[in-house]
């Protein structure tokens, strides 16, 4: 799945909040303090996942390009999920975001059509809220 989505934001702000958001995540699973520099180096941690009980996630930082490219793999028991941003700007308010999702279960089994329009939209809500909290935050900082 591949979604494109022009933001109000530049691609600094945008990469800066994804890469908050994997730090926090990995110093409340692990207790560690990371630096942006630890993660390019291709990051792994495991963490319990919060969907199925008793099951780990093994997460693994492949690349980290700064304003410009986060990719991330998931792999639990049953299944693999790549998340990939690209980012480009367009201007320094703007960039377009092209967001690719891979999701691949081990016994083989397709997602439902319905299935991947859900996660489709799931997607796109979650970039817009990214967007819109960038926004709200450089608001309040005026």
């Amino acid at each position: 799945m591949e979604i494109q989505m022009k933001l109000k934001v530049s691609a600094h702000d945008f990469y800066h909040v994804l890469l908050q958001s994997l730090i926090n995540d990995i110093q409340n699973v692990t207790h560690q303090t990371v630096t942006e520099a630890d993660l390019s180096c291709g990051y792994r941690y495991k963490k319990k996942s919060t969907q199925r009980q008793g099951s780990m996630i093994k997460v693994h930082v492949k690349k980290l390009v700064s304003d410009q490219e986060y990719l991330v793999h998931f792999t639990t028991s049953l299944d693999t999920s790549v998340l990939h941003y690209r980012l480009e700007p367009i201007d320094e308010n703007h960039c377009l975001v092209t967001y690719t999702e891979e999701y691949d279960r081990f016994d083989k089994q397709e997602l439902s059509s319905s299935a991947l329009r859900a996660q489709k939209k799931r997607a796109k809500k979650m970039i817009k809220a990214i967007e819109h909290s960038i926004i709200k935050n450089s608001r309040s900082k005026q």
